[in-house]
């Protein structure tokens, strides 16, 4: 018998050996080789590539924090750096650092600000601070202008009362000013003298002290002059008081005038007036 034509298109065909059939000498016996099944990939659908993560960015408040900081913005930083502190542990952004450093900064600015305005307040309360500050502006003043200020003429805040220091003032006189000038009470006139004391005690307590204690004088002997609280009057007050060398001079003492709140003349005397 005969085999029928093999078709040229098929598959090559292979035979198993027979295990049981002993090995021929031409071939040598070898163990049976591992065979490889490869899966069916026709069914299994295609996978998609991954997406990388992407990762936080910087908070925006460790940012504002750092900023503020460098611009010494004194506790602005240290509110948004401890905010930005607190999101950043739940958010899992970057940004700590600018954080902490606009935390430092914010309290280094603070310290620097806060001694700043410490030694400029000490300074503009310290008597002989501001007699030097003044004499040195008026100087300025009148080197620029060739137009003198009077301010050291002038210990309180009425420079007519100051002028007329080595005069003999009472109470109830009546001024005019300017020219300082001694007028009659029933005639229009600027200002009207409602206290007069000498400063307590032998030395000089200093401009500040002498500045409360002469305010505190003229509002009780307003009231006692006018008939009525100051807070409720239609009319205002200045006040001369001595500096420590006026005083040093022997010119220890304080009055206090009665004015027109708009610096409209007086007409007639203010004592017991109640306005």
């Amino acid at each position: 018998m005969t085999n029928p034509p093999q078709d040229p298109y098929a598959p090559p065909t292979t035979t198993a050996p027979d295990a049981s059939a002993p090995p021929t000498e031409s071939e040598p016996s070898t163990p049976d080789a591992p065979t490889t099944v490869l899966p069916d990939t026709a069914d299994v659908p295609a996978q998609p590539y991954g997406v990388p993560p992407t990762r936080p960015g910087t908070d925006g408040l460790a940012i504002a924090a750092l900023v503020t900081g460098i611009l010494q913005m004194t506790i602005i930083p240290l509110g948004l750096g401890i905010a930005a502190l607190v999101r950043i542990r739940t958010s899992g952004r970057s940004g700590k650092g600018f954080a902490i450093a606009g935390i430092v900064l914010g309290a280094l600015s603070t310290v620097a600000w806060a001694a700043i305005i410490l030694l400029f307040s000490a300074l503009f309360t310290n008597d002989d601070f501001q007699e030097a500050f003044a004499e040195g502006f008026e100087e300025g003043y009148e080197e620029s202008t060739g137009t003198d200020l009077g301010l050291e003429d002038s210990a309180g805040t009425d420079p007519g009362l100051a002028e007329a220091s080595s005069t003999e003032i009472t109470v109830g006189d009546c001024f005019e000013d300017p020219p300082l000038e001694a007028v009659d009470c029933t005639s229009p006139h600027h200002s009207e003298v409602f206290g007069v004391q000498e400063l307590a005690g032998e030395e000089f307590p200093g401009e500040q002290q002498v500045i409360k204690e002469t305010e505190e004088f003229c509002l009780s002997a307003f009231t006692e002059y006018v008939g009525t609280d100051y807070m409720d009057s239609s009319l205002d007050f200045f006040y001369y008081y001595p500096t420590e060398e006026m005083s040093t001079s022997g010119d220890r003492e304080v009055f206090c005038e009665a004015v027109t709140m708009d610096g409209s003349p007086l007409e007639g005397t203010v004592a017991g007036s109640g306005i």
